[in-house]
């Protein structure tokens, strides 16, 4: 079975073997790695967008669904989305980018939130 390694960009290595044709999306879910997306798989939201440094030919070829979302460019960018991009049979390294700017934001606002106070009933 094919090992796929995800890095990602706070330094996090992940990987593992996983059947050939899986989508990178579900390999990350399998081992655990920090893939975002929010509708679940069907290329609609584009917040799985990973890049393939190297031996982009070791995944499917990109169809005319992803090709839409992305432009026909991933070639140059090296990037794919997840949800789309199937494993081979021989491995590869896929590097996860950081969450946009507002989702830092976002996350950075609620940890410095107070906890709600707990009501003691009377």
């Amino acid at each position: 079975m094919p090992r796929v390694t995800f890095k990602s960009h706070d330094g996090t290595v992940v990987e593992g073997e996983v059947a050939e044709g899986t989508t990178l999306l579900n390999a990350a879910f399998m081992l655990q790695a920090l893939v975002r997306t929010t509708c679940g798989g069907v290329a609609s939201c584009l917040e799985c967008k990973i890049r393939v440094p190297d031996h982009l030919d070791r995944l499917s070829k990109p169809e005319f669904k992803e090709k839409d979302r992305l432009g026909t460019v991933f070639h140059i960018t090296k990037e794919r989305l997840a949800c789309q991009a199937r494993v081979g049979t021989q491995d590869v390294v896929v590097e996860i980018p950081a969450p946009p700017e507002s989702v830092r934001r976002q996350r950075l606002e609620r940890s410095q939130q107070t906890p709600p106070r707990k009501v003691q009933p009377r």
